[in-house]
């Protein structure tokens, strides 16, 4: 999705492929989530010169803890680790979750489903006075790995509890050169720190501290909001059409046979066989979703700019190994400095 001269892109991590895009009635960009479906994050920039931006993510209202810096495009981004200065993000993942609240009769949320929400804000960025120590960041934290009391939610509640719902948590996929360091177990296969096997002890060399160039965060540029939801959500959303309305026993009424023609066959015949082709493609497709227990998905309500630009995203193929620097963009920072 583009907004004037920035793009933010939800990437399948499977594929490395933009996932499609659909728009709402309202005008918002939606995508369509799948369980267990993991994705990364990807912004650009066409802005005129090349200048350095700060792109900060933020995923259902929980900001990732980072600002990233890039000139034209980043990496692929998600949940970030820095070790010795060599970056790795891991994927987000999204997974159905019961909402605990079940709405009451009137409240406008028994009728509209919750949907998620992944926001990028843009940032003008400018080179500092001085250098600052380049330390090991690790934000791999901010996004659990699973949905608190779960259990709770799918089963002490019960199936008739709250509504399905679709959050976003952390996934397994890594990108960027430190793919290694996630999770990786320090001194794994043993520790010589102390020692070597018996000889004597080995002093451990003291490291110098890294430093890089400092960078200040301006103004604001720009936001873009893309959400998600099921295909079931998007029918309440207007984005699909509803499924057509029959009678219970399946027998078209007296208004479609009056409309149709004859009876005798013709074209009467025709239009209700290939309206009960539609109402059956779309009742197994119901089913099937309903299977998966994609109902509606959870999140924010973000504005998206009036003077919002679309960018077709099909058949984009997207670099499977973007370096951290993300087209000439430096190493993220800790989003402690400014926000």
């Amino acid at each position: 999705m583009k907004v004037g001269s920035f793009t933010l892109e939800i990437i399948n991590a499977e594929s490395r492929e933009p996932m499609k895009e659909f728009e709402a009635p309202d005008g918002k960009v939606y995508i369509e989530a799948e369980p267990d479906l993991e994705y990364f994050l990807r912004c650009s920039s066409d802005r005129p010169g090349r200048p350095r931006t700060y792109a900060s993510l933020d995923i259902d209202g929980t900001g990732l803890g980072y600002k990233n810096r890039f000139t034209t495009k980043t990496a692929d981004l998600g949940l970030w680790k820095s070790v010795d200065g060599v970056s790795s993000y891991v994927a987000l993942k999204f997974v159905l979750k019961r909402t605990r609240a079940v709405p009451a009769a009137g409240d406008p949320a028994a009728t509209t489903p919750p949907v998620g929400c992944i926001t990028a804000k843009f940032y003008e960025c400018t080179k500092g006075k001085g250098m600052v120590e380049a330390k090991d960041q690790d934000h791999t934290g901010k996004i659990p790995a699973g949905i608190d009391n779960q259990a709770d939610n799918f089963s002490a509640m019960g199936e008739t509890t709250g509504k399905k719902a679709f959050a976003s948590v952390a996934g397994s996929t890594i990108s960027g050169g430190g793919a290694t360091a996630i999770g990786a177990v320090a001194g794994a296969g043993g520790a010589h720190s102390g020692g070597y096997g018996g000889g004597g002890a080995v002093a451990k060399k003291e490291k110098k501290p890294r430093m890089k160039p400092k960078y200040d965060t301006g103004p604001r540029l720009g936001q873009i909001s893309i959400h998600y939801t099921s295909a079931l959500g998007f029918i309440h959303l207007g984005i699909l059409p509803t499924v057509p309305a029959v009678a219970a026993d399946g027998a078209e009424d007296e208004g479609d046979r009056k409309k149709g023609g004859t009876s005798g066959g013709g074209d009467g015949e025709q239009q209700a066989a290939a309206r009960d082709d539609i109402v059956a493609a779309a009742a197994a497709a119901a089913q099937a979703a309903d299977a998966a227990g994609a109902a509606a998905a959870l999140g924010g309500d973000h504005p998206v700019e009036p003077d919002r630009k679309r960018v077709k995203t099909e058949g984009a193929a997207a670099a499977a190994n973007n370096n951290a620097t993300g087209g000439g963009g430096g190493e993220p920072i800790d989003l402690t400095l400014s926000d």
